[in-house]
């Protein structure tokens, strides 16, 4: 027996979008709060958000399927269709090896779970300047791929 994907629904992909834009928002105020721990959490969180919106919609789905209830950035990455135009973007491939190194913590344990001196200002400064920076951050990066690609 092959085994089958899940079609049970858990979140409307406008609300998972809504939910991206605010986690990333509150990354930036726990940042100015000096919570580095928290905004590199809350920033790396809103990319695996993002990356299920652009799964959706590739997909064609309006909600979020339990299948992709997971926090591998690679293989939301892999199954949001965008995978070969990161390959093909040498610069936003790094940047988003740099996200996905430290949201897994280099196979240690997961970021959400370090206590919070594990992030200095400048470690949560960079990966948010990676993951939401206007012009180099991955976020704006695939909103600006997706937008092209399903408009």
């Amino acid at each position: 027996m092959s085994p089958q994907l899940s079609t049970a629904t858990i979140v409307k992909v406008d609300t998972l979008a809504a939910v991206a834009r605010v986690r990333l928002e509150e990354a930036r105020v726990l940042h100015r709060a000096g919570k580095y721990a928290g905004a590199v959490y809350l920033a790396g969180y809103a990319v695996e958000c993002e990356l299920k919106v652009a799964i959706c919609r590739t997909l064609g789905w309006s909600e979020l399927r339990r299948t992709f209830m997971t926090h591998d950035l690679e293989s939301l990455l892999l199954h949001s269709g965008f995978d070969g135009e990161l390959r093909k973007d040498v610069e936003m491939s790094k940047t988003f090896a740099n996200i996905s190194a430290i949201w897994r913590l280099e196979g240690r344990d997961n970021v959400r779970y370090v206590t919070p001196a594990t992030f200095a200002e400048g470690d949560a400064r960079r990966f948010l300047a990676w993951v939401a920076g206007p012009k180099k951050g991955f976020v704006p990066w695939l909103r600006r791929k997706a937008s092209k690609k399903h408009n």
